[in-house]
């Protein structure tokens, strides 16, 4: 198990994580228990963890709550190496949370995927003006995308395009 010194948050063993996050919300002392667990279950790889985050990443429960620890489960399963997990992170590229889409492109450039039907999911995410376009940029740069090299270019001849969605183009 590893530590990190912004690790403030009260101390969970794998069986303890494990059960917070197969108790419905709705029964919890605290919601933010999910995001908890999902935490301190990072620091147990293996199996039954990659599972757990896997299992809440497929519920259909929409609960803030919930919402909020999937995008830490994300970045877990892309922190853990967790290849296996590429599928369902990208079923979360199709989520109505901005912030666990962004999570899962990113996911996906940290797990190097390779899957053709996913980058051309974040590719049409650059036509939602909803998304964080400069990450989505430097995930498809990350991931070697060169079909999305013709719509980045796009970004550097719109004059109504911020610096910080330029500079990752041109970067890309």
């Amino acid at each position: 198990m590893t530590y990190s010194p912004f690790d403030n948050l009260p101390p969970l063993s794998q069986k303890e994580a494990l059960q917070i996050l197969s108790t419905p919300v709705s029964e919890l002392k605290l919601v933010s228990d999910y995001y908890k667990a999902v935490f301190h279950l990072i620091k147990y790889p293996g199996r039954k963890t990659e599972k757990a985050l896997l299992n809440l990443l497929e519920s259909e429960d929409n609960d803030q709550a919930v919402l909020i620890a999937k995008r830490k489960a994300v970045e877990g399963l892309a922190t853990l190496g967790s290849k296996s997990s590429i599928p369902v992170i990208g079923k979360c590229l199709k989520t109505s949370d901005p912030y666990l889409t962004e999570n899962a492109a990113w996911a996906l450039k940290v797990l190097n995927c390779n899957d053709n039907a996913l980058h051309k999911v974040v590719i049409e995410l650059l036509d939602d003006p909803s998304q964080n376009t400069r990450n989505l940029i430097q995930c498809l740069a990350g991931m070697k995308v060169y079909s999305a090299i013709e719509k980045i270019r796009t970004f550097l001849y719109n004059s109504n395009t911020s610096a910080s969605i330029r500079g990752a183009s041109i970067a890309a």
